[in-house]
């Protein structure tokens, strides 16, 4: 999911992977400093929040991740043609509102 994430945005912070995925923070902890100690990402604190650190690929890291996702991105394209934008912009917005009740009751939590 990082890698995905990372190949659609190109530098994302930690939280805004978490906020994306719906994973918990601890498990994308591991994956980034898992795909950080194999040089596929690295990290580049925030110049004016010292707490704050992007992610971004590598150029071996984007290598590995079209590798891994582009399958999925091909399979991704083919549905979203055979589906038509009328219905795939009606998923989008139940999945936001999917997601926004997900926080709410984590949250609650």
């Amino acid at each position: 999911m990082i890698l995905y994430e990372l190949l659609l945005h190109t530098r994302l912070t930690q939280k805004q992977i978490v906020e994306r995925t719906n994973l918990p923070k601890q498990s994308i902890n591991k994956g980034i400093l898992q795909l950080r100690d194999e040089g596929y990402l690295t990290l580049e604190q925030d110049e004016k929040d010292n707490r704050v650190k992007y992610c971004f690929l590598t150029e071996e890291g984007e290598k590995y991740a079209k590798l891994k996702i582009q399958p999925l991105l091909d399979i991704e394209e083919k549905i979203i043609m055979k589906m038509g934008k009328k219905k795939i912009e009606q998923l989008n917005e139940l999945l936001e509102e999917w997601n926004l009740n997900f926080k709410k009751y984590k949250d609650e939590e």
